[in-house]
């Protein structure tokens, strides 16, 4: 058999609407999956979801938004206020906001590679 590697096409959100018309053999990602993980603090932010949508199973974008502002309002607090230069210094070397969101921020790439 094969397969195909398709990043979002393999999402929840594509395989929902394809339903039957789905093929097999697709591999693919998911930024937030609304059944995993198994955490008070997920299930309270997937049924916000789902009272703001009306969908059922709201999609896994919503996730890189909220992760992101919780981890810039950490900064801005380890800041002490707004100052964008302030603020950067805040994120870099930040490893984690939560225990479920795992991420590191480096030094600012400033220019390309």
């Amino acid at each position: 058999m094969k397969y195909v590697s398709a990043g979002e096409i393999g999402s929840p959100e594509v395989a929902e609407q394809l339903g039957d018309d789905m093929p097999d053999g697709i591999w693919g990602n998911s930024y937030d999956v609304f059944y995993y993980p198994n955490t008070a603090e997920h299930k309270a932010y997937v049924e916000a979801l789902k009272k703001k949508t009306g969908k059922q199973h709201p999609s896994s974008w919503p996730i890189t938004g909220y992760i992101g502002m919780q981890f810039l309002a950490e900064a801005v607090k380890k800041a002490g206020g707004t100052d964008a230069d302030a603020s950067i210094k805040a994120l870099e070397g930040m490893r984690s906001i939560r225990r479920s969101v795992r991420r590191r921020f480096g030094p600012p790439i400033t220019r390309p590679i």
